[in-house]
């Protein structure tokens, strides 16, 4: 009851909001803007639209126009915020701290990689965990089957930190939360074993074959049921509010 929810096809019927864009525009280089463009997932060379350029000048008045004062978003919008920092004051507003939060590497793992290693498309978040790329993502209201399908499916490639989304979760979430980790196997494959951090969780996973080993399935299989077991609340919750499950509808869910 506490929470309100303020839905953008509102704000932008508001003649005030645009002019907050235009002055925060006027207030902006071309370069300044382009180099923002990142935020929407795009390379700064990749051609592009005339509009595209507004995208940055709109997320910056959002902050302005809903009176933000702490902007909590995740380091691939640090560039906007930076643009507020920059514009706020020159414009007669503020200018708003910011808090950058870790991105969750996506479920599909890398992208196609250049032979220096470096994303296909120069863009460092490209392979985030996404709403818009099917099965790139956990959503906190998919049932516990669902979550252990994703997490099977997921990339997780023996002996790989970098990129390796299943210990993103681990090290992130489960950790922070639980201060054991329990990874059950069948007595053949080594039986159940326990990791108190994720330091020693990844010291095993490098080392498959050392006492506490793990092999990426059973990690990947212990993972499903911490996660499940965090969000079993929520999950609950949407099981017996079947009505709230439409706006998560896929075909409405957007960038």
């Amino acid at each position: 009851d506490k929470c309100e929810i303020i839905w953008a096809s509102d704000i932008v019927k508001d003649p005030a909001y645009w002019e907050k864009v235009i002055n925060i525009a006027k207030n902006t280089t071309i370069a300044r803007a382009t180099r923002c463009l990142t935020i929407m997932g795009r390379n700064e060379d990749e051609a592009m639209e005339t509009a595209q350029l507004f995208y940055p000048m709109m997320q910056v008045a959002d902050i302005f126009h809903l009176n933000v004062n702490v902007c909590q978003l995740g380091m691939d919008q640090r560039k906007a915020n930076m643009l507020a920092r920059e514009v706020g004051e020159k414009i007669g507003y503020w200018k708003p701290s910011a808090v950058h939060h870790h991105i969750m590497a996506g479920l599909k793992g890398p992208s196609r990689m250049d032979v220096e290693g470096k994303s296909s498309t120069g863009n460092e978040f490209e392979d985030k965990m996404s709403k818009s790329k099917k099965g790139s993502a956990i959503f906190i209201h998919d049932p516990p089957d669902v979550v252990r399908k994703k997490i099977k499916d997921a990339h997780c490639v023996a002996g790989e930190v970098k990129n390796n989304p299943i210990l993103e979760i681990a090290k992130y979430i489960i950790f922070r939360r639980m201060d054991v980790l329990e990874i059950k196997r069948k007595p053949k494959f080594g039986g159940d074993v326990q990791y108190e951090n994720y330091e020693e969780l990844e010291e095993a996973f490098l080392h498959p074959k050392a006492s506490k080993g793990i092999h990426p399935l059973d990690l990947k299989f212990g993972i499903a049921d911490a996660l499940n077991e965090l969000l079993a609340p929520v999950q609950e919750f949407f099981d017996k509010h079947e009505e709230y499950m439409e706006v998560f509808d896929e075909e409405k869910v957007t960038r």
